[in-house]
């Protein structure tokens, strides 16, 4: 390089231990161990099952209604296919998993059959759907009674998609609907504070365009509109 303060020997010094620092890290996260030992994705397919056994201790019992199905949402294709894993691995054969790598006319068909309450061929093979945001619109699925939420998005307003794809109007299959966020820990939340901005825009949606449900908290106050 021409430029006179350009040390060549201290950038080399500097990427060497760049270096040394990415394969400390990548080592240590090798110890982990988490693709086989997630405890987020663990304590996922825990509550999964509580809800189909219908024995969460959150969850009001309704007479005559039939088995709450569940709905899994993450942002990312990745995390979708990661914890499908251990969602398939704990309930073999009663999960559909939906990203936009495989998704197509006859998943879609797949899904409306087991998800849609008002589809005209109705099939009982799927309890669960775990999907990316490829599904967070235009889809009805109100043959599941939970959303969870296994991230949360930097924009609430597809958490608000994503819940309404069991809160649909017209065609009510269970009186409550109930929905689980998983949020980063104290110390994951000192660095993306991601779960305080949500819930700060989140708010303001409730003051100004209104909300017809508690999203985040139990501190929300769902209005509505007042434009």
């Amino acid at each position: 390089m021409n430029d006179p303060k350009f040390d060549g020997k201290r950038f080399v010094k500097d990427l060497k231990e760049d270096i040394e620092l990415m394969k400390y890290l990548l080592n240590e996260i090798a110890e982990l161990n988490l693709e086989e030992e997630d405890p987020k994705a663990q304590k996922l397919v825990d509550v999964i099952g509580q809800v189909l056994e219908n024995s969460h201790s959150d969850i009001i019992k309704e007479k005559d209604s039939p088995r709450r199905k569940v709905l899994v949402f993450s942002s990312y294709t990745d995390t979708v296919e990661h914890i499908s894993k251990y969602v398939e691995a704990r309930f073999p054969n009663r999960t559909i998993i939906v990203t936009g790598n495989n998704f197509g006319p006859e998943k879609a068909k797949q899904v409306k059959r087991n998800f849609d309450a008002s589809f005209e061929k109705q099939d009982d093979n799927y309890d669960i759907l775990v999907a990316s945001d490829k599904l967070s619109e235009g889809f009805n699925l109100n043959r599941a009674g939970v959303v969870i939420n296994y991230d949360i998005p930097w924009n609430p307003t597809r958490v608000i998609q994503r819940v309404g794809r069991i809160n649909r109007i017209g065609r009510k299959v269970f009186e409550k609907l109930y929905i689980f966020n998983f949020f980063p820990t104290t110390r994951g939340a000192q660095i993306v504070p991601n779960r305080q901005i949500a819930e700060s825009k989140m708010f303001a949606i409730h003051r100004i365009l209104g909300e017809d449900a508690q999203i985040f908290s139990l501190d929300e106050e769902p209005n509505p509109s007042a434009l």
